[in-house]
């Protein structure tokens, strides 16, 4: 399966991990959503990734259901 032209949600996405998976779905063209609260995410981590087409940050917690 080829990760391209997809739409894809990444919880988390300030944190290493996230960031890292996030760069590389926006790197093979795809539209990414990064949803963090920032606890322990840092926006830091998403600084290559803002600006760029495809991305969006969303600061919100998930065990809020309103705010997925």
């Amino acid at each position: 399966m080829r990760l391209e032209d997809m739409r894809a949600l990444v919880f988390g996405g300030a944190g290493f991990i996230g960031s890292e998976l996030a760069a590389k779905l926006l790197l093979e063209g795809n539209e990414v959503t990064v949803f963090d609260s920032l606890y322990t995410g840092k926006m830091e981590n998403l600084k290559g990734l803002q600006g760029k087409k495809g991305f969006k940050f969303i600061k919100g917690d998930m065990r809020h259901l309103e705010e997925v």
